[in-house]
């Protein structure tokens, strides 16, 4: 069954659905890190998002601090590098997010810097 996710990326400013294929544990992991080109990641929650989580680049500020956002379904912090936007099935595995796409876009806000 194919998945879907959305990339959020701070380089090219877009939050685009992703499809996701990848079904047990090391290869979803290696999809993720693909997805994000990022080698280190960790989870978060997200308010008003349901189920849905986000991966966070854990390395992002090392790589480019300029290159960073914001969403407002999350903390006040502010995030470097790209993130993944997921969903997740009552037992805990990766699903297509339940969040629509525009309203993600919507609470992302991208960093600016003079």
């Amino acid at each position: 069954m194919t998945r879907f996710a959305y990339l959020i990326d701070p380089w090219t400013r877009t939050v685009e659905a992703v499809e996701r294929t990848a079904v047990d544990a090391p290869s979803v992991l290696q999809e993720i890190h693909s997805l994000m080109h990022c080698d280190f990641i960790q989870a978060v929650g997200l308010h008003d998002a349901g189920s849905d989580i986000m991966y966070l680049e854990e390395d992002g500020y090392r790589k480019d601090a300029r290159a960073c956002f914001h969403c407002r379904l999350w903390s006040d912090q502010t995030v470097a590098g790209r993130a993944l936007w997921v969903g997740k099935t009552a037992d805990g595995d990766d699903a297509s997010p339940s969040t629509p796409l525009d309203h993600v876009r919507a609470h992302i806000v991208w960093c600016s810097f003079v």
